[in-house]
């Protein structure tokens, strides 16, 4: 029983995980947690989940587990940093071939809901 369909791109995300974290220029900031929205998107090396299992995909439970444990641990000047920081431990898992990490800081701005950064990270190496 031949699908008629196939699928060209799977992509696991996950939206909206607050962590607390040390990150900021100025020492204030940088001295004292403050809460950081996280958003990524997983975009899997072979989008054709071969059987209904979980080791099929990527946890994410997994994936925000590692985030918070990372911003944790690290105190780190920039959220950019930070965005590279978590792609490096993403692509540890080799089924992964592209992350797009979006880390939002919230009500920095008086005029803003919030401010932040999206990069998008691509495996180039084996």
């Amino acid at each position: 029983d031949m699908n008629h369909f196939q699928a060209t791109e799977t992509t696991v995300f996950v939206r909206g995980l607050a962590v607390k974290a040390q990150v900021g220029i100025g020492a204030p900031e940088r001295n004292a947690s403050q809460t950081i929205i996280i958003d990524l998107a997983i975009r899997l090396a072979d989008p054709v989940i071969v059987a209904d299992r979980m080791a099929a995909s990527v946890n994410y439970a997994t994936v925000a587990r590692m985030i918070e444990e990372l911003c944790d641990g690290d105190r780190m000047l920039l959220i950019e940093t930070l965005a590279e920081r978590i792609a490096d431990r993403i692509f540890d898992d080799e089924r992964v071939a592209e992350v797009a990490i979006s880390v939002t800081k919230p009500r920095k701005l008086p005029h803003a809901d919030a401010v932040g950064v999206t990069r998008t990270f691509v495996r180039v190496g084996p």
